[in-house]
């Protein structure tokens, strides 16, 4: 199943009608080691070819599907340490897709970019080494399969479960005003808006040519329908991205509006460029955007986890070249046309793809935010700094993101207002915002909205939290006093634990709410019945926490 043998039309890629097009499964037992050497598990699968036209590389992929029929079981191991899932009925073995000795690495690595800080699924992924009956057989990575219900790709063509219920929500979508409130909100119901506007966003920004435009590919989406769930999208198959394809995916090119006005229609874009006429979902989109823009797609955090992956890879490159590297080596057809398509024949190569790639996170943004300052008319762009005040009082949330230092600044848009909330560290109560020219009187709120015209810098000012809190006598025999301050109303609890971490006793629970003022509290142990030796007491309030070693003795 993974030759060409003589039914193959040699004419030009892909090859229809060799038998890795033949969709054949083969009974194959699989063994898995960690990178310690030590074996996790082996398992008797079924193994069918994997992927569309990159099985037209020579190095091809394989998809694993634990099977009865076959002697297999789902297997119980963690393959994907960033994911609680422990258990597996099926994986695939990727050969890197349409990236394969390009950079090698382009999917992955934008599915791991977004993995912790979007709304997007991903299809989780680690580098490997894989050996075919004992032969080595080159760098792939081990890959994550979506195994949901209701699971759709393209225009709606169905994987598995139906898609009446996606076609009609587009329906409703394209056919009603959604601008209006109610019916907004009744699109809330059926679509999860935060993954829909991630997914789009993402797409759009790394440039997935093989995706939206005079056709509609690598679209994958899905909802539980027991009961029914929200339709989600799943980042897939984004190897043609990072100006992978040299003409259309260069940094300039305007996925953005190809997305909201496509050549050719197709129901993501019908409803995108319907719910954009909803204020409330453009503003989220715009500030989303450069949410993302200002965190994860920085060029020098984008560039680092590019350098991970590199490094992660280096150490097996060179020999995966040796055996997939050398194009004049292959036998035809991969002789004729494969030296011409940009591949790498050795590591120099490789890394200089790399390099390449990194060129575009670099020049990137700056397009991307004048394509969106030009899609939807905004009057500029603006510099948004976050500041507070002593240091390391508080931390700041921008609309949907936490800055992770202060000072801290960002791109943002006149026209598109942006939210500032503050989180008050222990020890400090927030006291109020202000900034050089939109707000010259202090605003004590603890959330703002505020249109930003200018570059300007917001502060959050705090105090200390004047606390007071003590025991005596400690040691103690059976007695002793707790004294404290608050200054002003506040949730207080106190609670006494013993040496390893056991709550003995509440003295004070913290559904109560005490006013500002001094207090002392006589605590008799007798009647607990404590024994002597090591506590803990602790004053907890909204924004203070103190924990005091107390000594019982006789």
């Amino acid at each position: 199943m993974y030759v060409l043998e003589p039914n193959a039309d040699l004419s030009a890629p892909p090859f229809f009608g060799a038998n890795f097009w033949q969709g054949w499964s083969r009974p194959a037992h699989i063994e898995f080691f960690e990178n310690n050497y030590k074996q996790q598990f082996e398992l008797d699968a079924k193994i069918k070819m994997q992927g569309n036209w990159s099985k037209t590389f020579p190095q091809r992929g394989f998809s694993i599907k634990a099977k009865d029929d076959y002697g297999g079981y789902p297997i119980s191991y963690k393959l994907f340490p960033d994911k609680q899932v422990t258990e597996y009925k099926s994986f695939n073995i990727r050969a890197a897709g349409n990236d394969w000795n390009k950079c090698h690495l382009r999917d992955r690595l934008n599915q791991k970019t977004v993995q912790q800080l979007t709304h997007i699924d991903i299809m989780d992924g680690r580098s490997c080494i894989l050996f075919i009956n004992g032969k080595y057989w080159g760098v792939y990575e081990l890959r994550e399969k979506q195994d949901k219900i209701d699971f759709l790709e393209f225009d709606g063509s169905v994987i598995e479960g139906t898609n009446k219920a996606f076609l009609d929500m587009v329906g409703f979508i394209k056919n009603n005003n959604m601008s209006d409130i109610a019916n907004y909100d009744s699109v809330n119901k059926m679509l999860d808006i935060e993954n829909f506007a991630d997914y789009f966003i993402v797409e759009t920004y790394i440039i997935n040519v093989d995706w939206l435009g005079s056709y509609t590919n690598n679209i994958k989406y899905w909802r539980t329908n027991n009961p029914a769930g929200k339709w989600r999208y799943v980042l897939w198959d984004t190897d043609l991205s990072l100006g992978r394809s040299n003409v259309a995916g260069a940094d300039t090119a305007n996925m953005l509006n190809q997305a909201i006005n496509p050549p050719t229609g197709n129901p993501h874009s019908i409803m995108l460029k319907s719910l954009l006429n909803n204020i409330e979902f453009k503003n989220y989109f715009v500030d989303r955007y450069c949410d993302l823009l200002n965190t994860i797609y920085r060029p020098y955090k984008f560039k680092k986890k590019a350098d991970d992956f590199h490094d992660e890879m280096f150490a097996e490159m060179a020999r995966h070249f040796q055996l997939w590297g050398n194009f004049d080596s292959l036998p035809f057809p991969w002789s004729l046309y494969y030296p011409y398509l940009g591949l790498a024949p050795d590591v120099p190569y490789w890394e200089a793809n790399i390099d390449t790639m990194k060129m575009f996170m670099d020049s990137r943004p700056f397009y991307a935010f004048n394509q969106i300052q030009n899609q939807f008319s905004l009057l500029k762009q603006v510099n948004v700094t976050l500041n507070v005040s002593p240091a390391g009082a508080g931390k700041i949330k921008l609309n949907t993101i936490y800055p992770d230092s202060l000072p801290w600044s960002g791109t943002y848009f006149d026209g598109v207002p942006i939210t500032m909330s503050i989180i008050p560290n222990q020890g400090y109560r927030f006291l109020y915002w202000k900034s050089p020219i939109i707000i010259q009187t202090p605003i004590t709120n603890n959330t703002l909205t505020v249109n930003v015209t200018n570059n300007e810098e917001f502060t959050a000012y705090f105090k200390t939290t004047d606390y007071i809190f003590d025991v005596y006598p400690n040691p103690f025999v059976d007695e002793f006093i707790v004294n404290y301050e608050i200054p002003e109303e506040k949730q207080v609890s106190l609670k006494l634990y013993d040496v390893v971490g056991r709550e003995v006793m509440e003295l004070i629970s913290n559904n109560d709410f005490q006013q500002a003022g001094n207090y002392s509290i006589t605590i008799d142990t007798r009647k607990y019945s404590l024994s002597d030796g090591i506590y803990f007491i602790k004053f907890t309030t909204s924004d203070f926490s103190k924990m005091i070693k107390l000594v019982k003795a006789q």
